[in-house]
């Protein structure tokens, strides 16, 4: 007699298949999970070094990084629009792409022009520093491959306070922000013993979204991570929840669509965020309204700029000793506003 072969019959094949696709449907998400929380706490370290470089600065310079580097040269302050994260690269272990900007920074570090008439020769070439990342300066979450002629990027942006103005200099300015010196003085960041309202309670950097469109992209496009402009000064500078431009980009007279795509250059909407707006405000909405960092088309110095990030339900933080936390999106707006300013005074904490 002739054996008979066992096999799978067309139901149990079926079967077999059902159970797998079942599988890997609970399978995907944990594994997602996985790669977020990942990317989460590579991100919140990111900022840890960038929190500690900022202290070593201040070891030794006296004072934490400026808004903006100036120097004094034969009485006349004198800048190279070099940004906070250009002037702590030394600390994160780039003190060579510094040197290849200038060594003293006397150029420009966006044109190459000197900054003053004394200084030879006239151009310096700082291509081969603008032109790459610093990998410590990007959030793994934040995939945008688009770039500004190749500029080096950056996801993590300085506290410039509760204001939407940089060159702030009452009691709502944040770590980095205040007047442009003159006369000869150059700007200064504060100490950490005159952060009056506590360094565990005021922030010192947050993540922001880069920009996912060109520099260059086509007139009336734009998304969330765009920065709508109106013409005239911004209203409600402590409160962009009430401007409308900010609420849903009425109104715009233009927009910036290279935000985050040149760490080098000290421009708020390069190099600092604000909190006045609520963290991941302009996050992007498949339905209803979306919502949108603002400006002042005429005074780059003026722009509502909210922390935001690919995580799911907030925003990593660096506070100004060094600490990060994870702070959620339905943080209590007045916490978030207090948490923003060096010298506010306000009595509140993040949970």
């Amino acid at each position: 007699m002739r054996s008979r072969r066992a096999g799978f019959t067309l139901i149990e094949l079926l079967v077999v298949i059902a159970i797998i696709a079942i599988l890997i449907g609970l399978l995907l998400p944990a594994v997602q999970k996985v790669r977020e929380a990942a990317a989460r706490m590579q991100c919140q370290n990111n900022l840890k070094q960038i929190g500690l470089a900022c202290h070593n600065y201040e070891s030794a310079n006296g004072m934490l990084p400026p808004y903006q580097h100036t120097k004094n040269i034969n009485g006349v302050t004198r800048t190279s629009n070099a940004s906070i994260l250009a002037m702590i690269l030394p600390y994160v272990e780039q003190a060579n792409k510094l040197n290849q900007f200038h060594p003293d920074l006397n150029y420009d570090v966006n044109s190459d022009a000197r900054i003053d008439p004394s200084i030879t020769p006239a151009t310096f070439n700082q291509t081969p520093a603008r032109t790459s990342d610093v990998p410590i300066y990007l959030c793994p979450s934040d995939g945008s491959p688009n770039n500004y002629f190749n500029a080096g990027r950056n996801n993590y942006r300085g506290n410039q306070g509760a204001t939407a103005n940089s060159r702030e200099a009452g009691a709502a300015v944040g770590i980095f922000g205040g007047p442009f010196p003159s006369g000869g003085a150059v700007m200064r960041g504060p100490t950490l013993v005159g952060i009056q309202d506590g360094t565990s309670n005021t922030a010192m950097f947050s993540e922001v979204m880069r920009a996912t469109l060109d520099w260059n992209a086509p007139a009336g496009v734009f998304d969330n991570t765009t920065l709508m402009r109106v013409t005239g000064p911004l209203p409600h500078m402590f409160d962009g929840r009430q401007v409308p431009m900010c609420q849903n980009g009425s109104g715009f007279a233009g927009r910036l669509t290279y935000g985050g795509h040149q760490y080098y250059r000290a421009l708020n909407f390069l190099q600092t965020y604000t909190h006045t707006l609520p963290p991941n405000w302009n996050r992007r909405v498949s339905t209803g309204q979306q919502r949108y960092n603002c400006g002042n088309f005429n005074d780059l110095n003026q722009a509502h700029i909210a922390a935001s990030s690919y995580h799911s339900g907030g925003v990593n933080l660096c506070m100004a000793d060094g600490s990060v936390r994870f702070v959620s999106d339905a943080v209590d707006f007045f916490v978030w506003q207090a948490t923003g300013t060096r010298n506010g005074g306000e009595v509140a904490n993040l949970p």
